[in-house]
């Protein structure tokens, strides 16, 4: 009898750990799925330029955090990819879209590396700059100004009237 209630248990886990997996993928939006694609985009390009770690990085553990960033994981991805294959002007929508944001952000870091060599110019001319040393042999002062703590008869004006 003791028997009955352990195994009801046991059967209870199993069906709660099996709960997660049969929720049914979500298709992603048209603008998500842009964003998403120029995202995956970009973290392509800076693979292709870290060799290291492209020979470490496995296709679908490496989109993951672009998934999670906008709610969704790969099954979301899979699902979305096969429906809009499904529905061309929507995909053509999403590539537009993709590229649209791409060149915009292209656009913005342009702009932004130009404001960078400009001030790069800018701080180069200041380093040829040296500010001149000064002595106190090398300061000249004017023989018209006296500089005592006590008043002298020859520097004073005369009193007005």
């Amino acid at each position: 009898m003791a028997k009955r209630p352990a195994y009801i248990l046991l059967c209870l886990a199993v069906l709660v750990c099996l709960l997660p997996s049969c929720r049914r993928a979500k298709i992603m939006s048209v603008q998500d799925m842009s964003d998403i694609y120029a995202e995956m985009f970009l973290a392509d390009q800076w693979l292709g330029d870290n060799y290291s770690a492209r020979r470490s990085a496995d296709t679908t553990r490496f989109y993951e955090t672009i998934f999670h960033k906008f709610g969704y994981d790969f099954e979301d991805y899979d699902a979305s990819v096969n429906y809009y294959l499904h529905h061309p002007e929507k995909y053509r929508k999403i590539m537009e879209l993709a590229t649209k944001k791409l060149r915009t952000t292209a656009t913005a870091l342009e702009l932004f590396e130009k404001k960078v060599e400009k001030q790069r110019g800018i701080l180069s001319g200041l380093a040829s700059y040296h500010i001149p040393e000064f002595r106190p042999d090398s300061i000249c002062v004017d023989t018209a100004m006296v500089w005592a703590p006590w008043r002298d008869s020859v520097l004073m004006l005369p009193p007005r009237i």
